[in-house]
């Protein structure tokens, strides 16, 4: 067994990953929120969850950079999963970027996960107070929100699951 699998298992990672994946077999738009201390294996979480099955991704890590920058990151993470239509050129906003991203789910299940998330309110502090950003990703959707807390990486304790 791969190391990265046996600690999710060990360290009490199969639970997170379970649930995970029982948010994900929902029907309709589903929203999980995972937080929690730097390096604590959020991030390893997220890649595990997505490698499983394969699973269709946009994956995308903010930087402490410029909203022009991340915007530009965040479109080229968008478009390394789907094909840019000629006629699209580029994203030249977070509302049209959403967009995009809501047309590409409605034919099928995607996952979208933003990494480091505070450098992008940083950059961007109203993206998602902003209300066209906000109807633009949720619109027309059932909404579920839910957290996923991993405190303790190595001693194996966790926060609420899904």
């Amino acid at each position: 067994m791969e190391d990265h699998i046996r600690k999710f298992r060990e360290g009490g990672r199969g639970r997170e990953l379970r649930s995970l994946e029982k948010l994900y077999n929902r029907e309709g738009f589903t929203f999980a929120v995972i937080y929690g201390r730097r390096r604590v294996g959020k991030t390893s979480l997220i890649n595990e969850f997505i490698r499983r099955d394969n699973k269709k991704a946009i994956q995308f890590t903010a930087t402490e950079n410029t909203n022009a920058v991340n915007l530009s990151n965040f479109s080229k993470s968008i478009f390394s999963v789907f094909p840019r239509p000629p006629s699209l050129g580029g994203l030249p906003s977070w509302e049209g970027a959403f967009d995009y991203v809501v047309e590409q789910a409605k034919e099928e299940k995607i996952i979208l996960a933003i990494d480091e998330y505070p450098y992008l309110v940083k950059a961007y502090p109203s993206l998602f107070r902003d209300p066209a950003v906000h109807r633009s990703h949720t619109a027309g959707h059932r909404h579920h929100a839910d957290t996923l807390r991993l405190q303790h990486e190595f001693h194996g304790e966790s926060g609420a699951g899904l």
